[in-house]
């Protein structure tokens, strides 16, 4: 996929974030105007704080009709969030290097095998005698009633 279509996704991300918050704001303001708050509710609704980012932290983001500038969001939130070729934090680094090591060492051993055995093995016990202790292991008869024979008299069997 060319490197334009991967910058949609995270725009998407950023629009959806967005519309949550203003929702909430939304509501917020709503629920302060039924409780007769009028000054509370007026303050959420022109509530700024909902977007992301603010105007104190992406200027160019903005265009001077007051919309959004994709392309200056995007490389905001590349520079947020996206920080590749930053030296990373040693702690971190050794962090990422034990799970590596953890991960390429996984191995099932005898034991586990075994372990599995015997819980499979239980579990079939188990059941049989649940099966046994029910009643269910014998056979239903055949014939549930009797029939008559040729000569008038019943014949059980």
């Amino acid at each position: 996929a060319p490197a334009t279509s991967w910058a949609e996704f995270p725009l998407w991300l950023w629009e959806v974030h967005n519309d949550v918050s203003r929702s909430k704001a939304e509501r917020a303001a709503d629920f302060h105007e039924r409780q007769n708050r009028k000054a509370e509710a007026k303050k959420w609704e022109r509530y700024m704080g909902a977007v992301y980012p603010h105007l104190d932290q992406c200027l160019s983001c903005w265009t001077a009709e007051g919309t959004w500038d994709l392309g200056a969001v995007y490389n905001h939130l590349e520079k947020e969030y996206w920080t590749f070729g930053v030296v990373v934090d040693s702690k971190m680094e050794t962090l990422l290097d034990y799970k590596e090591a953890s991960v390429d060492n996984v191995s099932f051993g005898l034991g586990a095998y075994l372990g599995l055995g015997v819980a499979i093995l239980l579990t079939y016990i188990r059941k049989k005698y649940k099966i046994r202790a029910s009643g269910r292991h014998k056979k239903e008869d055949e014939n549930l009633f009797p029939s008559r024979s040729g000569d008038g008299k019943i014949k059980y069997r």
